[in-house]
């Protein structure tokens, strides 16, 4: 098997409308973390790259679309407005660790 190979694609349907579902690449590659950690080309880390960041690296394609039923273009600003169980969720279903609110107060 070659060393480089395209990550598969992992499909998520969102739980706040199952209409709704978006790919992710959930096997980052190492240019895929510097992008949201922040890691300069001199190696520097900058901490306040964040989720948003996260997100629009790990998601490759969704069919989320606006009121005219235009498919949005995946950029920080679209991430954004996701409904925070979405956020959530796939963060979560990518290797991430966030407690939603709602999963604190019920423990």
């Amino acid at each position: 098997m070659p060393y480089f190979t395209e990550p598969e694609l992992k499909k998520l349907t969102l739980p706040s409308n199952k209409d709704y579902w978006v790919e992710v690449q959930p096997d980052l590659r190492w240019g895929d973390i510097k992008k949201f950690i922040g890691v300069s080309a001199d190696g520097e880390v900058d901490a306040s790259a964040g989720a948003d960041i996260f997100l629009t690296t790990i998601i490759k394609s969704w069919n989320l679309d606006d009121a005219d039923g235009k498919v949005l273009e995946i950029t920080v600003d679209n991430v954004n407005r996701l409904d925070k169980e979405d956020a959530v969720f796939i963060i979560n279903q990518t290797g991430g660790a966030v407690e939603d609110d709602r999963a604190k107060k019920n423990s």
